[in-house]
């Protein structure tokens, strides 16, 4: 009798194995490259307007990804498919400037031009100014580290030049409050500037404080090296000093033409959340999140389409969806499927997520995002070596797979600036999944478009995502 029983018991081992395996192949074989291709292209769009969290665009965007959730019969974790925050954003609908150089020999003017040397900050304030130009190192003020990139220097009414960075940290401390361009920013109107030049790249960047009556744009290593030069020096030639704690501020010989038009709008965001409810009356309070940042920089002034950035981990937890929820997929644990917004603005949507997720979820498991997985032949997995059994999993769904791309990864936990951040936090484990090896064109510029998407790498995550969700879903 009990060697039947063993009998019975190993054959429906078997059974069970033989239903998962089966299961799992329907949803891998489900996600196809060709649609995630047109999913990027549908959510890249003119017609979502840069999905810039709070702005209509966005909101299109939120209920054409609740309208498909819906269709293919997934359910919301609450009343609705969309969970809504408060959003403040600025639109910035012009921005200009000018630079005037003078030199030995004459004066140099050199004008702004979006995304090749300079472009707003899509923070801004509105204003205009004319001004001559102050360099003001890292544009730092630590008393407590005995620094102060602004010690003897008179920057009011002046517009403040600024790098990003910050001095190498001694022993003991913490420069994490002061390396931000949000403390950058308000660090310089408190000094009395009347405009901020922050050398950087080029891009649209959302993410940061308003400040009213305060212009602020991003401008290239080649233009603040342009205003240097005259002055006998560089940026490369400064950073050495001012990580010695240097005070190199100084008036360089220029002075600049700066305006911005900008007005702030308070705005909807929301999260779009769909879940395929456990089999497990415990467990099924438990749950495998997959994800991905919905938005992106917005219209103003230039549209950015963010076609890697990120429709393309949109189109893949939508496929992933989609596979499952017509596979009939049912494990112990709940799969819930969040497209997070406000990403672009800090982390807001994941960051509420991670905080309140809705009922009848009490305990996330698991945290799978995808972000900018649309350029590449490769795999990059921020956190893949946190945890070994993680690792061993992701490395045996790849081979289970038959996927030949690379599997590569790090140790990096804590806040980031993808969506897995604000779970580590809360102790939750996460990774974020990338494409890697290839060119991510156009970064949060009017580039990042269609035409750089390369599709079948999109298909190999959406793959892996989504065996390595299964097995948590069902595992220990």
């Amino acid at each position: 009798m009990i060697r039947r029983t063993m009998v019975l018991l190993m054959a429906m081992c078997i059974w069970v194995a033989a239903v998962d395996l089966a299961t799992q192949s329907a949803v891998t074989e489900g996600i196809r490259a060709a649609e995630i291709y047109e999913r990027v292209s549908e959510f890249s769009s003119p017609a979502y307007e840069g999905r810039l969290t709070g702005t209509t665009g966005y909101a299109r965007a939120a209920r054409r990804a609740a309208d498909l959730f819906r269709e293919w019969g997934l359910a919301p974790l609450s009343e609705d498919y969309l969970q809504e925050f408060s959003v403040r954003y600025t639109e910035v609908r012009q921005a200009s400037l000018t630079l005037r150089i003078q030199t030995e020999s004459r004066e140099e003017v050199i004008e702004g031009e979006y995304f090749s040397n300079f472009y707003p900050l899509n923070f801004s304030g509105h204003g205009t100014v004319a001004a001559p130009v102050v360099f003001a190192g890292y544009g730092l003020s630590a008393p407590e580290y005995g620094h102060d990139d602004y010690a003897g220097l008179a920057v009011t009414d002046k517009i403040v030049m600024i790098i990003k960075g910050a001095p190498p940290p001694r022993e003991g401390e913490d420069w994490t409050v002061y390396d931000d361009h949000r403390f950058r920013t308000a660090n310089a109107r408190r000094h009395g500037a009347a405009g901020l030049l922050y050398i950087y790249r080029p891009v649209a960047n959302p993410n940061g404080d308003h400040l009213e009556n305060f212009p602020m744009v991003q401008i290239s290593t080649e233009m603040a090296d342009a205003v240097l030069k005259a002055s006998g020096t560089s940026v490369e030639a400064l950073k050495p000093l001012l990580n010695l704690r240097r005070n190199v501020s100084f008036v360089t010989k220029a002075t600049a033409d700066l305006a911005v038009q900008a007005e702030r709008r308070l705005g909807t965001g929301y999260n779009v959340v769909a879940f395929l409810p456990g089999s497990d009356p415990e467990r099924q309070k438990e749950a495998v999140v997959i994800g991905a940042h919905l938005d992106h920089t917005g219209a103003w002034p230039v549209l950015t389409p963010g076609a890697d950035d990120n429709a393309s981990g949109v189109a893949v937890v939508l496929a992933i969806a989609r596979a499952m929820a017509q596979a009939g997929v049912r494990s112990p644990r709940s799969i819930v499927f969040v497209l997070f917004g406000g990403e672009e603005m800090g982390l807001l949507g994941s960051r509420r997520f991670a905080e309140r997720p809705p009922a009848p979820i009490q305990k996330i498991h698991f945290v799978l995002n995808t972000d900018m997985v649309g350029a590449g032949p490769d795999i990059f997995v921020l956190g893949l070596k946190k945890d070994p059994r993680f690792e061993l999993l992701a490395n045996r769904v790849k081979d289970s797979l038959g996927l030949t791309c690379r599997l590569e990864g790090n140790e990096r936990i804590g806040s980031s600036g993808a969506d897995h951040g604000p779970f580590i936090e809360k102790g939750i484990p996460a990774v974020s999944v990338f494409s890697s090896g290839g060119d991510h064109h156009g970064y949060h510029t009017d580039q990042d478009t269609i035409y750089w998407i390369t599709p079948r790498i999109m298909e190999d995550i959406g793959r892996l995502v989504a065996g390595c969700a299964l097995e948590l879903a069902r595992g220990e």
